[in-house]
């Protein structure tokens, strides 16, 4: 075996070899007839340059097969896409845009298809990389949301879904995006650091708080907020107290505020310095300027959150009374321990004013002032209206930074709206069954979880699940198949309706649902249950990109009709929402576990400005990648930098030049001659061949590939290293039995240590494969995987 002088060269051949001699098809049908492993991960996004996360979680996906299939069970790999989303849509959109296109000029078969062109070329440019990093897959079999079978699926997912109660419409709190026009998914919103007016707001006290605290009564009290989002104002309702905090009534002019008492004196000195006396602590580690009351006599009153509860306010400027609640969430770090609620994304809507549309204008509910007003360019108008009735108890320059939500998609800052939105519930079980989060809880425990912490991330993360809205306002995606009324506009959601819909789809792409008239589906003769009416108009909106995704699961395992899958592969980090929904897809509708095993890895985490996937592959080569993905994906962030990818590369040639220093004494070797002398680190080195396959058998089937690779390490540094061969100089130098059987002993190590390292670093362990002498399998992967082999006695003479 000789280096190459260019790895990366060599690489990119092997891969095209592999796939031109169709290697992978290949391993599959030397084990058909063996029991499948059905092995599935979640679908890539197929959209925009491969991202590091989806690359790990292909490339750990690839590794378990390989080990499967080595094995000599026949484990194919169908790969998942799911290009669907709004992060497509809008790279099409500014597509169009360059090119003096109106996107919203396309009707939506027209965009639908610049998507979707979008999408193939996006497919294949990820595919190419997937490959050149020597993942083995069914690459002509993928499943893809965009496809019309696909399609259907998903259409029969809800369908079931709804048959079994678990799919409903009503008015829901969301976050939405004015600059895409839509309700965002749970994943596509993000937060941010964002400079915003430090706000501390008067709210006048209702006349019941004399009835509570008479000592009070006659005076001006307010309840004092403090926030920085002042576009939640208009739709302020209620004021959040800790039941635990105790509050102050603390005279400030003339009128009384009420705040936390461990937050007063911060108070103070932000809304009205000259209240206070400056003074100087003596302390051991030197002066300090603190803050006193200039006399303790204006606490007029004290209160626990629990006496302020139900105690009503005024808005500032809406005739709109407020109510105080408790909430634990309140906390004394900052602000005044009063927080001024807006609702929050996932509640329910139904009788709550919603003042701000999918546009980001606020209507006439909340004034003349703001009625028209963008919501996020309105802060000066607030300020004007809170300082108009006194109610702004601060300088209005004050600002802070804070986390705020924004579109992931177009970056642009998110706000709160209510609108009517489909619905599936957490909580909210039918007659009789469990409701969904106490089926998929459940149904957790009955997973073998690799490592084990992926229980626990997967639990909390469907102990924290929202209920899930299903609908969004986008063009390219899966349609929401339910129909309304044109005369009451009640809602029709059929499952016999959405698996007719389904059936069409499957023969002519989704684009039949919009140009068949509605009533083509709903069947002969259909008439409202609520008004009697008899014409209707079709839903126009799509469903979540992220319902789509998670319906690839049952896409990609109704290939395998025997049952759940035998191990999936999922990230588990609190950004790990798809695995969470394929969980909640597969046991809303068919009540059981989708996988026997799941191996769960974190998300990756760069430390530095890491090079994209494919100029990664181009500068580093695969090997690196392959490597780190096998010893890194155990941690529950996985650190990424362009130094680590360097010191793999290095750890990756060294692997390389142990395996090529062990290959260069096989010169003039046929395997299968004469027994040649027994040596005396033979003994050891098949007690290890003993010990360590069976050690790195169990290490690749328990999902902890990082001690495939150490538990190799080790055993090259102790028997392949440059000091080791010192001592098969002499049997190495002589001719004879004693030189065959040292390179008997040297073919033994190399040939099963390749097959070992086979699934991780795939290119090295092909190419020295290649490099034995005498005949051999067409390829390490048609080799098999190694057994573990006895440890003869060393022989006297040797």
């Amino acid at each position: 075996m000789s280096d190459s002088p260019n790895p990366l060269e060599t690489e990119a051949r092997m891969a095209r070899e592999w796939a031109g001699r169709g290697i992978g098809a290949r391993l599959l049908e030397r084990n058909a007839g063996a029991e499948p492993f059905v092995l599935v991960d979640g679908p890539s996004e197929g959209t925009g340059p491969l991202s590091w996360d989806a690359a790990l979680g292909r490339l750990l996906t690839d590794i378990a097969g390989k080990f499967q299939n080595l094995s000599g069970r026949p484990c194919g790999v169908v790969p998942g896409w799911s290009p669907h989303g709004r992060a497509l849509e809008q790279a099409v959109a500014q597509r169009l845009q360059a090119e003096g296109v109106d996107p919203r000029a396309l009707s939506r078969e027209d965009f639908q298809a610049r998507c979707r062109a979008q999408a193939l070329e996006g497919l294949r440019l990820q595919t190419a990389a997937y490959q050149r990093m020597g993942v083995f897959a069914d690459w002509e079999a993928s499943c893809r949301t965009m496809d019309p079978a696909a399609a259907a699926q998903v259409m029969r997912e809800l369908a079931t879904l709804t048959r079994r109660g678990l799919l409903s419409r009503r008015r829901r709190w969301a976050y939405g995006c004015a600059h895409c026009q839509t309700v965002l998914a749970e994943d596509e919103v993000e937060e941010v650091p964002r400079q915003s007016p430090s706000l501390y707001v008067a709210f006048r006290v209702g006349p019941e708080l004399a009835t509570r605290m008479p000592m009070l009564e006659g005076r001006e009290v307010f309840f004092l907020g403090w926030t920085a989002a002042p576009w939640t104002l208009p739709v302020n309702e209620t004021l959040s107290a800790h039941a635990d905090f105790e509050y102050v009534f603390y005279q400030l002019g003339e009128r009384v505020i009420c705040a936390a008492r461990p937050l007063l004196a911060k108070v103070l000195a932000e809304v009205k310095g000259d209240e206070l006396v400056k003074k100087t602590a003596h302390l051991r580690g030197g002066d300090v300027e603190t803050v006193g009351f200039e006399d303790f006599r204006r606490i007029l009153a004290y209160a626990s959150g629990e006496d302020l509860q139900h105690l009503t306010y005024q808005h500032p400027w809406l005739e709109r009374p407020g109510r105080v609640v408790l909430s634990p969430h309140v906390t004394d770090a900052a602000g005044t321990g009063l927080v001024p609620t807006a609702p929050v994304a996932g509640e329910d809507g139904e009788g709550r004013p919603s003042p701000v549309g999918l546009e980001g204008r606020y209507d006439g509910s909340v004034g003349a002032a703001l009625q028209g007003q963008r919501v996020f360019e309105a802060d000066a108008r607030i300020l004007d209206l809170l300082e108009a009735r006194g109610a702004l108890l601060n300088a209005r320059t004050d600002t802070v930074e804070h986390p705020a939500p924004r579109c992931r998609s177009c970056l642009q800052p998110a706000f709160l709206v209510a609108l009517p939105q489909w619905v599936l519930p957490m909580d909210r079980a039918p007659e009789g069954p469990p409701a969904l989060r106490e089926q998929a809880l459940e149904a957790v425990s009955r997973v073998q979880w690799m490592p084990e912490e992926g229980l626990g991330r997967l639990r909390r993360g469907l102990e924290g699940q929202t209920d899930w809205s299903l609908g969004q306002q986008r063009r390219w995606g899966v349609p929401l198949p339910v129909a309304f009324c044109e005369g009451c506009g009640e809602a029709i959601a059929s499952p016999e309706v959405m698996e007719r819909v389904a059936s069409a789809v499957e023969r002519e792409g989704v684009d039949v649902w919009f140009r068949t008239p509605v009533e083509a589906f709903l069947g002969a003769g259909v008439r409202c249950a609520g008004c009697g009416g008899s014409t209707f108009r079709r839903e126009t909106e799509l469903l979540d990109a992220g319902f789509d995704a998670a319906c690839m699961l049952p896409a990609v395992l109704a290939r395998h009709p025997r049952g759940p899958a035998d191990l999936c592969v999922a990230r588990s980090d609190s950004r790990g929402e798809p695995f969470r929904r394929s969980w909640l897809v597969w046991v809303g509708t068919r009540g059981e576990v989708p996988s026997r095993a799941c191996f769960t890895h974190g998300a990756v985490r760069a430390t530095d400005g890491t090079l994209p996937v494919e100029r990664a592959l181009e500068v580093y080569g695969a090997e690196p990648l392959r490597l780190w993905a096998a010893t890194h994906s155990y941690h529950p962030e996985v650190p990424l930098s362009e130094r680590l990818l360097e010191g793999l590369r290095q750890d990756a040639a060294k692997v390389r030049e142990a395996l090529h220093r062990a290959v260069s004494h096989l010169e003039g070797f046929e395997p299968g001659g004469a027994p040649g002398a027994v040596l005396p680190q033979e003994a050891r080195i098949r007690e290890w061949l003993a010990e360590g396959v069976t050690q790195i058998r169990q290490a690749y089937a328990q999902g902890a590939f990082h001690l495939v690779i150490e538990t190799v390490a080790a055993f090259c540094e102790d028997t392949l290293s440059a000091a080791s061969f010192e001592a098969l100089r002499e049997p190495l130098s002589q001719e004879g039995p004693v030189r065959h059987g040292a390179q008997a002993v040297l073919y033994e190590v190399v040939s099963t240590l390749v097959r070992l390292l086979a699934p991780v670093l795939s290119f090295t362990a092909e190419a020295v494969w290649q490099a034995l002498p005498g005949p051999r399998a067409e390829s390490v992967f048609l080799a098999g995987f190694p057994e573990p082999t006895g440890a003869p006695e060393s022989s006297p003479s040797a």
